[in-house]
């Protein structure tokens, strides 16, 4: 296979560090891929030599109508099928060269150790356990419609409130929790949580998870990827405008907190339910008691404080300066419970006055909280 010098139809921009194929009449540019790492491109449409060998530190623009997504390390060979396109992703490192080698049915751009690259995907994201993203999207898709994922360097973050402007959510997953995570500058995805909860329906229990979008573009990548290696799937969500102000939450010392299980709460609450609509925690020295009251009657379920037990997560452990009894809704409480699955704890924070926190930690890697605004008794 003969090496030749780059076509005189590629130009180098001086300081860009890039080199340009002017798009013809035949290519439509309405995509334009800055190469890094891995790539394959649709063959037809290019006009290169059988191999092209670059100068160290530069690379490739080119103007296409058909992208594959990139991939990035630690899984850069994967099989994937896209527009009826059969892909190997490979990744090779050379001396000094980034070699571009045409094959019968693929473009082929191998990386090179010490290339400076240019990125099309400017957000990316892989974990393991996938299981999790479709938990939290579950916990929270009937309290809120929509949402901006903020994604920045330090990792992924949430913060939106129900229509009623009751409750609020905020979440927090820091890019340490993940395979792997690279942001290259901040952006916001706005996402439709249904939509979003119908494509994570699509994967297993098991698969990893990949995130990635594009500088400028319009859709979520999402891949699923079980773990024989047998099996991957690849969806795009359609991105939204979604004008919402982020509301600085203050830090709040609050006088009294309650760590419980996180199964026993959602049981309290599912309970409470039958017999009214409404529920009042008051924390004292005996424990922490929930009160319902309601057209059929009324109840109370009153835990202890209990450092005993030999499973820390079935532990209760109350901490309060003061005493305090708030009233809340229900059916929020109930949609906060959704959460148990990621977490084998909760913690309740309290002050009179001020929305109640339950707090869901995901492991080491962040949290989930709920706000709740109290119900304030009118006068008569």
């Amino acid at each position: 296979m003969s090496k030749r010098r780059l076509p005189s139809q590629l130009r180098h921009d001086g300081d860009d560090d890039r080199f340009h194929k002017p798009p013809s009449k035949a290519l439509l540019p309405s995509h334009k891929l800055q190469c890094f790492s891995v790539a394959c491109l649709d063959m037809p449409r290019l006009e290169f030599g059988d191999k092209i060998v670059l100068p160290p530190r530069w690379s490739i623009t080119f103007y296409m109508t058909v992208v594959l997504p990139s991939l990035s390390p630690p899984n850069p060979q994967q099989l994937i099928k896209k527009k009826q396109i059969n892909m190997n992703l490979q990744a090779q490192k050379t001396p000094k060269n980034l070699i571009a080698k045409k094959s019968p049915d693929r473009f082929l751009l191998k990386d090179v150790c010490d290339a400076k690259t240019h990125y099309a995907i400017m957000f990316e994201a892989r974990l393991p356990q996938g299981r999790i993203v479709k938990l939290i999207v579950e916990a929270m898709k009937d309290l809120i419609s929509e949402g901006n994922i903020d994604c920045t360097k330090s990792g992924l973050a949430l913060q939106s409130m129900d229509g009623s402007h009751v409750s609020l959510v905020s979440l927090l997953l820091r890019a340490e929790g993940f395979e792997h995570y690279r942001c290259d500058r901040n952006i916001s995805l706005g996402v439709q949580t249904a939509s979003l909860s119908k494509i994570l329906k699509c994967s297993g229990n098991d698969d990893a998870l990949s995130l990635s979008a594009e500088d400028n573009g319009d859709a979520l990548n999402i891949m699923f990827e079980a773990t024989s290696g047998d099996r991957v799937s690849d969806f795009s969500l359609k991105l939204m405008d979604i004008d919402s102000e982020h509301l600085g939450i203050p830090g709040t010392e609050y006088v009294a907190t309650v760590r419980m299980p996180a199964g026993e709460f959602q049981r309290i609450c599912r309970d409470l339910q039958t017999m009214g609509d409404t529920c009042t925690i008051a924390v004292g020295k005996e424990g922490v008691k929930f009160s319902v009251s309601g057209d059929l009657g009324a109840g109370n379920i009153t835990l202890k404080n209990n450092t005993a037990a030999e499973k820390e997560s079935d532990r209760v452990i109350i901490t309060m300066e003061e005493p305090v009894e708030l009233t809340f809704a229900l059916r929020y409480l109930n949609m906060f419970a959704k959460a148990t699955p990621l977490s084998e704890t909760v913690t309740l924070s309290m002050s009179p006055g001020i929305p109640v926190v339950v707090e869901y930690a995901i492991g080491d890697m962040g949290y989930m909280r709920f706000y709740l605004a109290p119900k304030v008794e009118e006068d008569d």
